[in-house]
Formats: C-alpha cells, structure tokens, sequence
C-alpha cells in the first residue's frame, strides 16, 4: 500500500523493543532523495494516544521491494543492540512497507550522504571543519566497534550533519542507511574483524572525502 492509498485509519507503528504506538495517516513533505531501495521524504507525523498527541517532523522511506521495511527493521535492532550510532528513531510501518525515522535535516543541518546527490543541500558550501580530528576518531571508534561483530559498513552508510549556513562547521556523522549492511554482498565477502575493520575504515573514508570534494568552498 503506498503513502498515497493509505485508508483513513490509524497506523501502526512498532520500535524495536517491541512497543507500538499509533500515528494518523501523514501526508508525504519536502523529496529528498529516489533511492535504489526506496523514495525518501520528509513527513509530519501527529502521534495519537490516550496519553499524548504531539506533531513531529520525520524522515519516511517508502521501499519498493516487499519485505524491505522489515529487513531494514531488524538491521536496526543489531546495529543498536552493538552500541552502534543509528538514528533514535526508528519506526516501522509493516503495512505500508515504510520506515520512519529521526530527521536530521532540521534546527538549521543537513544530513548529507556522499553517495547521493543532496539537492536538498544545494549551495552548501563548507570552508573549515573545526572538529575533523575529533570526527574521525569517533569514525574509527564506530568502525571497530563494528568490526567486532563482523559487521561491514558500506560507504552509503554514512550520513554527515552539517549546519545548513557552512562556513566553519562542526560536524556529526551517523550510520542511516542500512539496507547493504547485511547485503548477500556483505556476506559473500566473508571478512573477519580484521577485514571488516580495514573495509569499513575505507569506507568511511572515502564517504567523508566525497563529502569535503563535494561541499568545500
């Protein structure tokens, strides 16, 4: 069932300790980005409860292949389980095949990916990152944390949050992009933790560097 076909009723939405809430049917926000799994867009989500009703701003993404929300999902769930830097929220809407999640393109970032093309970060332009030491030594805290589960991070797992205006910026990183982490690739690479570890430290590598070639003044 797509965004648009929703019936008038409820959603279900469930997280990963097993507890599900409800949302009204949200209408799809601003386009980010056509993925190769999945459109990704912003919405405003009115949850709905005996207790609470509040509006907030979320990133949905609507997968195209069956199955895709839900694999998603319980990738979440390990990667969170491991300590890993996911979103804080993440939502799935098994009836409609959808994962909501924190929005990271507000309170004046952008959530950049370096194998994508942003549009919604057109005109950014950073001159100096103030905190690159620091970002990258919290990039290799992740990247061997992963290792150590044997887990392989693909380059378009890594999600940059820069302030919109630019300039000199301090930036944040986290791992959004789930969907080849435990690809048939990943698994037919076979990596031990040392591999893992020098795949991932690759990756995240060549993510941060397509970020500066893309965005630098």
């Amino acid at each position: 069932m797509s965004l648009e076909n929703a019936e008038d009723k409820n959603i279900l939405l469930r997280k990963c300790d097993g507890r599900v809430g409800q949302i009204v049917p949200p209408k799809k926000g601003r386009f980010l980005e056509e993925g190769t799994f999945g459109s990704v867009y912003q919405s405003d989500v009115h949850t709905k409860s005996e207790s609470l009703n509040r509006e907030i701003t979320l990133v949905a993404k609507e997968f195209k292949k069956a199955g895709g929300a839900e694999r998603a999902f319980e990738t979440y769930g390990k990667l969170k389980g491991m300590g890993l830097k996911v979103p804080p929220t993440y939502r799935l809407d098994r009836e409609n095949n959808r994962i909501f999640m924190t929005d990271y393109n507000r309170g004046g970032n952008v959530a950049l990916s370096s194998t994508s093309s942003n549009n919604h970060a057109e005109g950014l332009m950073i001159r100096n990152v103030l905190n690159l030491e620091s970002l990258k030594k919290e990039i290799e805290k992740q990247c061997a944390l992963a290792a150590q589960n044997r887990v392989r991070l693909p380059q378009d797992a890594f999600f940059f949050i820069v302030p919109r205006k630019g300039g000199d910026v301090n930036i944040d990183f986290v791992i959004a992009d789930l969907d080849l982490i435990f690809s048939e690739y990943a698994r037919e690479l076979n990596l031990d933790e040392e591999g893992c570890l020098k795949e991932n430290n690759t990756n995240a590598r060549n993510a941060l560097k397509n970020i500066m070639k893309n965005f630098s003044e």
